[in-house]
C-alpha cells in the first residue's frame, strides 16, 4: 500500500522538479538559490521514501517463511492443548471408590507431565508470536484484544499475505496463552482435589474394614448366647449383666454413625459413591440395626424373665389365688386379677374382697369404736400380721434400706421385697399359719386400698411403715413409740405438720374401713392441737408429750387400744364378767349384747359401764359394788351434768388454719375438697344412728332446736354487720342455702305424708262400712288382710317418721355449727379474753352410747361424737364394706348438688344478720309441723302389736 502511493506521486514529484528547473533559470540570482535549494531538499526527501520503501518491500518478503512455519507450529500446539483439556474433562467426575480415585490421580500426574515435557515449545513459540507482533506493532492490539480475531482496519481495506499472516500469528498467540493457561490451572485443581479425596477415601474405607471387623466379631460372640428360655433363674442377672456388658464392649452405633458422616462428606465434595461402597454401607447398617434390636429384645426378654421369675419378682404370688383367678401385673407393677369365670377384673384380692364382705356382719355392733376394733382385728388375723413381731418389722425396714426415707415413695417392687421378709421371717416361727404368699399379696392389697385407692403404683415410706406396725403383734405402748420416732427429728422432737402427717396415716386404716366419721373425721387438726396442748405451748413435743395423751385414748385413735383389748379378750376364759353397769345391782351384759346395745330390767345404754378383759378379780367385784352403791345415789340430773367419758374427745368448733394433710398416692389431690364436703354432710345425717334408740328424747330435741333459735333470734343489735361478720357470712353462704333447701323440702314432704295419711284413713272408713255385710268367715278374712295392710302402711309411716326425724338432726348440727361460728365471732368483736365455749361443745350425753370405765388394759369409749360417717346406719340397712347404704327413698342427690355449687356472692352480700333469725325461725315451725306428725304416728304404732317395749331383752347374764 506504501508503494503504491509513492508511485501514484511519482507523476506529481517529475512534473514539480521540471517546472522549478525552467522557474530557477528564469529568476535573478538571490531568489533563485532559494527556490534551488528547496527543490534539491524536496528531491533527498523523495529519494529516502523511496529506499525506505523499497527497504520495507525486501524486509517483508524475506520474512514470510518465518511467519509461514510458526503459523503451523502455533497451530498444531492449538491443536494438542484442545486434546489435553478434553482428556482432562474425561477423567471427571471422581470416583465412587479408593481403586478408581487413585487411577485418576495417576492419570492426571501423567498428564501432568505431559505439560511439562511441552511447556518449553509452547512458551517459545508464544515469545516468537510476540516479537513478531511486537516488530509489527501489534502489541496494543495484542494486549487489548484478547481472544479477538477481528482486524482494526476498516472495512474494504485491502490485505497482503504477510499482513494476514501476522493477524494469524497475533490470534493465535493470544488463543494458545489463553487455552494453555486454563490447561494448567485445571490441571492444578483436579489434582489438589484428587489427593483431597483420596485421603477422606482411604479414611472411608478404613473405617469400613474396622466396622465389618467389629460386627463380625459381635455376631460370632453373639452366636454363643443361650436362648432366654434355656436360662434358669438364677443365672438371669448374669446374663443381663453380661448384655449390658457387650453394649459397652461394642459401642457400634459411634462407629456406623461415623461412617455413615464420612459418607455424607464425601458426597457433599460432589463424590459419588459406587455401587459396591453403597451397598456395604447399607449392608452395615442394617447388620447394625439387627444386632442392635436383638439385643435390645434379649434384655427386655431377660428383664422381664427377672421381674416375673426372679427373686424379687411377683410369679411366687401367683400362688395366692385360685382358679378361675389369675393374678396379673400392670405396667406400674400394681396387680390386679382376673376372673376367666365372669371375665372380669378386679383391683382387690378375691380373699380380701370376701372378707369385706364378712366384715358386714358386725356391723350389728352399735358402737364404732368396738366395730372398728372388730373389723381390724378379723382383717389383723387374715393377713396373719398378729404373727408378725414389731422387731420383725423394723428389721426388715433397716434391710431394705426404708430407715430415713419417710418422705420417700417406694414402688410396689419395694413393698413386695420388704413385705416378703417380714412374713418370712414370721413363717419360720408358724409354718403352719403363715402362707407366705398368700399374706404378702393380701398385705400390698390392703396398703395399696389404704394408702394408694387409685393404684399409681407408689406409697410414702411412712404409711407403708405406720400400716403395718399399728396392725402387728407388739405392745400397745411400743407402736407409740416406735410411730413417734418416725417423725421425730434428731433432737427427739416433732412439730405439728410431722405429728398432722402421722395422724393422717393412721386415720386412713379406718377411713378404708368406712368408719372415719366416727373419730372425728378426716380432719386431724384438732388432735392435734389436743396433742400438743400437752406441750403448754411450746412449738414442738417430746415423746413423753405424744405418750401422755395417747394414754387420753383421744378420739381420732381410740380404735387402736380397743383393737388390743379385743385381742387380749381373746385370750380369757370363762367365768368372767365382759362389761359391768356400775349403777345396777348384779348386772352383767355379754360382748355380743353390749355391741348390739340391747337393754334389759332399767339398765340404760347411758349407765357408766366397766369394761373386763381378764377374769375379775374380788377386789374388782368389791370396787365395782361400791361403785353401783355410790351411783344408786345420784340424781339423773348428777350425770347429765357431769357427764364421763372413757376417751378424750377433740373438740372441732373452734378450728384454725387447716394443716398439711399428705396425699396418699400423687393422684389423690384431684377432688379431695369435695370428698371431705361430702363426708361433713354424710356424717351428720350418719349421726342418726346414735340417736335411733332414744325415742324419747325427740321432744328434747325439738326443745334444743327452740332454744337456739331463740337465742340467735335475741336482740338483733348483737347482730350487726362488722367486716368479721361479713367474712363469715361468706364462709356460710353454702350452709345457709343447704339449710333453707331442707326446710323446703321438709314442709313438702310433710305436706305429701299428710295427704297421704288422709287418704289411708278415708281408705280405712269406707272398708269398715262395707265389711259388715260380709259372712262372718269372710269379715275375718277382710279384717285380718286390712290389719295387715295396716301394718304395712303404719311400717311405711314409721319409715318416713325416721327420714323426717333423721333430717331435723341434721338441721339440728347445722345450728350448733352456725351458733359455734357466731360465738365466735363476737368473741373476735368484743375482744374478751375469757370466752364461756360451753354451749360450742358438743353435749355428747344427748346421745344414747353408754360410758365405759376403761379397766387395767386401759379401754375406752366405743363411740364419741359422730362427725363424719358415709350414711345413716338403720336397723334394716346393712353395711357394705364398713359403709353403710343409703335406702331407697333417701336421696342424697340435693345435698351433692348443692356441695359442688357455690353460693353466689351477691346473695351472700344482700343476706343480713337478720336472715339468720328467720331461718331459725323457719326452722323451728318445721320441727312444731313435724312433732306433730310424730304424734300422729305414735298414735297409729300404738295400734301395733309390735310396740318398742317388746324389744327389751328379759334376762341378766353374766360370762
Amino acid at each position: 500500500d506504501l508503494q503504491a502511493e509513492v508511485d501514484s506521486y511519482q507523476n506529481a514529484f517529475d512534473n514539480i522538479n521540471h517546472t522549478g528547473s525552467q522557474v530557477t533559470r528564469a529568476m535573478v540570482a538571490p531568489d533563485s538559490h532559494k527556490l534551488q535549494a528547496r527543490l534539491e531538499e524536496m528531491n533527498k526527501r523523495w529519494l529516502h521514501l523511496m529506499e525506505k520503501s523499497m527497504e520495507i518491500r525486501g524486509r517483508l518478503e524475506s520474512n514470510t517463511d518465518q511467519w509461514a512455519r510458526l503459523v503451523k507450529t502455533l497451530q498444531t500446539l492449538l491443536t494438542w492443548v484442545s486434546e489435553r483439556q478434553v482428556e482432562l474433562h474425561q477423567q471427571q467426575p471422581i470416583g465412587g471408590d479408593l481403586a478408581s480415585v487413585q487411577r485418576q490421580a495417576v492419570e492426571n500426574q501423567r498428564l501432568q507431565q505431559q505439560l511439562e515435557l511441552k511447556r518449553p515449545l509452547i512458551e517459545q513459540s508464544l515469545d516468537a508470536g510476540k516479537f513478531y507482533l511486537r516488530e509489527e506493532g501489534e502489541d496494543l492490539r495484542y494486549d487489548s484484544s484478547g481472544e479477538s480475531t477481528d482486524d482494526s482496519y476498516p472495512d474494504g481495506t485491502s490485505e497482503k499475505d504477510a499482513r494476514l499472516l501476522i493477524r494469524k500469528i497475533g490470534s493465535q498467540v493470544r488463543l494458545l496463552n489463553q487455552r494453555w493457561a486454563e490447561l494448567n490451572q485445571n490441571s492444578m485443581k483436579w489434582q489438589m482435589k484428587l489427593d483431597e479425596v483420596v485421603e477422606r477415601m482411604m479414611m472411608f474405607h478404613d473405617s469400613m474394614d474396622c466396622l465389618h471387623d467389629r460386627l463380625v466379631a459381635a455376631e460370632r460372640e453373639i452366636k454363643d448366647w443361650p436362648n432366654v428360655a434355656d436360662i434358669i433363674i438364677g443365672e438371669l442377672q448374669t446374663e443381663i449383666d453380661r448384655t449390658k456388658s457387650f453394649q459397652l464392649r461394642y459401642p457400634l452405633q459411634g462407629e456406623v454413625d461415623d461412617v455413615t458422616d464420612q459418607a455424607n462428606r464425601l458426597q457433599e465434595a460432589d463424590v459419588i459413591l459406587s455401587h459396591h461402597n453403597v451397598h456395604r454401607l447399607e449392608d452395615f447398617t442394617q447388620r447394625w440395626n439387627s444386632l442392635h434390636k436383638m439385643l435390645q429384645d434379649r434384655l427386655q426378654h431377660l428383664q422381664d424373665a427377672l421381674n416375673a421369675y426372679g427373686p424379687n419378682s411377683q410369679h411366687f404370688l401367683t400362688e395366692s389365688v385360685d382358679s378361675p383367678w389369675e393374678r396379673a401385673v400392670a405396667g406400674n407393677k400394681v396387680p390386679y386379677y382376673i376372673n376367666h369365670a365372669t371375665e372380669t377384673t378386679q383391683w382387690d384380692h378375691p380373699q380380701l374382697t370376701a372378707l369385706m364382705e364378712a366384715l358386714m356382719e358386725l356391723n350389728k355392733i352399735r358402737f364404732a369404736a368396738y366395730r372398728t376394733g372388730m373389723k381390724l382385728r378379723m382383717l389383723q388375723k387374715k393377713l396373719c400380721l398378729d404373727m408378725v413381731s414389731l422387731q420383725m418389722v423394723v428389721d426388715a425396714f433397716d434391710s431394705h434400706g426404708l430407715r430415713g426415707r419417710n418422705d420417700k415413695l417406694i414402688d410396689v417392687g419395694e413393698m413386695i421385697e420388704c413385705l416378703s421378709t417380714i412374713f418370712e421371717a414370721a413363717a419360720k416361727f408358724h409354718p403352719q399359719i403363715v402362707n407366705v404368699p398368700l399374706s404378702v399379696d393380701l398385705t400390698l392389697n390392703w396398703i395399696l386400698d389404704v394408702y394408694d385407692s387409685v393404684r399409681s403404683g407408689k406409697v410414702r415410706a411412712l404409711s407403708f411403715k405406720v400400716g403395718l406396725v399399728l396392725l402387728c403383734q407388739a405392745q400397745l405402748e411400743d407402736k407409740y413409740r416406735y410411730i413417734f420416732r418416725l417423725i421425730a427429728d434428731t433432737n427427739k422432737f416433732a412439730d405439728q405438720r410431722k405429728l398432722g402427717l402421722l395422724l393422717y396415716d393412721c386415720m386412713q386404716i379406718p377411713r378404708q374401713l368406712g368408719e372415719i366419721a366416727s373419730f372425728g373425721g378426716s380432719n386431724i387438726e384438732p388432735s392435734v392441737r389436743s396433742c400438743f396442748e400437752k406441750a403448754n405451748g411450746r412449738p414442738e413435743i417430746e415423746a413423753s408429750h405424744f405418750l401422755e395423751w395417747l394414754k387420753l385414748e383421744p378420739q381420732s385413735l381410740v380404735w387402736l387400744p380397743v383393737l388390743h383389748r379385743l385381742a387380749a379378750a381373746e385370750t380369757a376364759k370363762h367365768p368372767s364378767q365382759v362389761y359391768r353397769c356400775l349403777k345396777c345391782f348384779n348386772f352383767d351384759v355379754c360382748q355380743n349384747c353390749f355391741f348390739s346395745g340391747r337393754i334389759a330390767k332399767s339398765h340404760k345404754l347411758t349407765h357408766p359401764m366397766q369394761e373386763y378383759c381378764t377374769t375379775t378379780t374380788s377386789g374388782e367385784d368389791m370396787r365395782d359394788f361400791s361403785k353401783v352403791f355410790k351411783n344408786k345415789f345420784k340424781s339423773k340430773r348428777h350425770f347429765k351434768k357431769h357427764p364421763r367419758r372413757g376417751y378424750l374427745p377433740v373438740d372441732s368448733h373452734l378450728e384454725g388454719d387447716s394443716l398439711e394433710s399428705p396425699n396418699p398416692s400423687p393422684q389423690h389431690s384431684i377432688s379431695q375438697d369435695m370428698h371431705s364436703r361430702l363426708e361433713m354432710m354424710s356424717s351428720r345425717i350418719a349421726e342418726v344412728e346414735q340417736r335411733q334408740g332414744a325415742v324419747s328424747d325427740i321432744e328434747d330435741e325439738h326443745h334444743l332446736i327452740a332454744q337456739y333459735c331463740s337465742s340467735l333470734n335475741g336482740d338483733p343489735s348483737s347482730h350487726a354487720l362488722k367486716s368479721p361478720m361479713q367474712i363469715m357470712m361468706a364462709v356460710d353462704a353454702e350452709q345457709r342455702q343447704e339449710l333453707e333447701t331442707m326446710i323446703h323440702d321438709l314442709e313438702d314432704e310433710n305436706r305429701t305424708l299428710q295427704a297421704e295419711y288422709d287418704r289411708l284413713r278415708q281408705v280405712a272408713e269406707q272398708r269398715s262400712e262395707s265389711s259388715p255385710r260380709m259372712l262372718g268367715g269372710d269379715e275375718e278374712t277382710n279384717n285380718s288382710s286390712r290389719d295387715e295392710e295396716m301394718l304395712a302402711e303404719a311400717k311405711l309411716l314409721r319409715h318416713h317418721k325416721g327420714r323426717l326425724e333423721a333430717r331435723m338432726r341434721v338441721l339440728e348440727d347445722h345450728n350448733q355449727q352456725l351458733e359455734a361460728q357466731l360465738g365466735r365471732l363476737k368473741q373476735l368483736l368484743d375482744q374478751q379474753p375469757q370466752v364461756d365455749h360451753s354451749y360450742l361443745s358438743y353435749d355428747s350425753s344427748s346421745r344414747t352410747t353408754p360410758v365405759t370405765t376403761p379397766s387395767s388394759s386401759q379401754s375406752s369409749l366405743p363411740t364419741g361424737p359422730v362427725r363424719y360417717r358415709l350414711a345413716p346406719q338403720m336397723e334394716s340397712t346393712p353395711h357394705t364394706n364398713g359403709h353403710s347404704g343409703f335406702s331407697d327413698d333417701l336421696d342424697l342427690s340435693g345435698f351433692v348438688t348443692e356441695i359442688n355449687s357455690p353460693p353466689h356472692y351477691s346473695a351472700i352480700k344482700a343476706r343480713g344478720a337478720s336472715n339468720i333469725g328467720d331461718l331459725f325461725h323457719s326452722a323451728g315451725e318445721v320441727g312444731q309441723a313435724v312433732g306433730s306428725l310424730v304424734t300422729v304416728m305414735t298414735d297409729e304404732d300404738a295400734m301395733t302389736p309390735n310396740s318398742i317395749d317388746g324389744t327389751a331383752i328379759k334376762h341378766t347374764e353374766r360370762l
